[in-house]
């Protein structure tokens, strides 16, 4: 049998040296010392093993309602994206349907026949005849260029 790595016959030594310096009435005196001394260590031990799992307690119910605060707002978010994904899809409807009934319409006119319009009086019955195009060495007369630039183009005289 060891005890904190002494074995039985070492143990018994060292109490046989601690009788004969101490007698034995400080003997007991010592180990009843020793003993309170163990008994108190116990306790702040205890003490302190109640206060950390206190703590940790604590701390896993934060991150249990943390935990629980994700999952509220994720089912949110997952009925909101549901929401918006029916939402779309009513749309996409919708826009199937005015394409479709454009389609029609567009295709009803393709195929009816076509009535001429009489001209209205304010545009004229023949068309008006563009000037010429400016030859190769010709330069366009109505170019207008300006008589002079803004001073922030004009670079410094020298």
């Amino acid at each position: 049998m060891e005890f904190f790595g002494i074995g039985a016959w070492e143990i018994l030594l060292i109490g046989l040296i601690a009788l004969t310096i101490f007698g034995p009435k400080q003997l007991i005196l010592l180990a009843r010392k020793a003993g309170e001394l163990t008994r108190k260590f116990q306790l702040m031990w205890l003490e302190n093993m109640k206060v950390l799992e206190d703590e940790v307690r604590a701390i896993e119910n934060e991150v249990t309602d943390v935990k629980k605060e994700f999952e509220n707002v994720g089912a949110e978010l997952q009925t909101e994206t549901n929401q918006i994904g029916a939402q779309m899809q009513e749309n996409a409807a919708q826009i199937n349907q005015t394409v479709a009934e454009n389609t029609a319409i567009a295709s009803d006119a393709a195929t009816a026949p076509e009535v001429d319009q009489p001209a209205s009086p304010e545009s004229p019955a023949t068309p008006i005849a563009s000037a010429p195009a400016p030859a190769d060495g010709d330069i366009a007369q109505n170019s207008p260029t300006p008589a002079h630039y803004p001073a922030w183009t004009e670079s410094p005289k020298q």
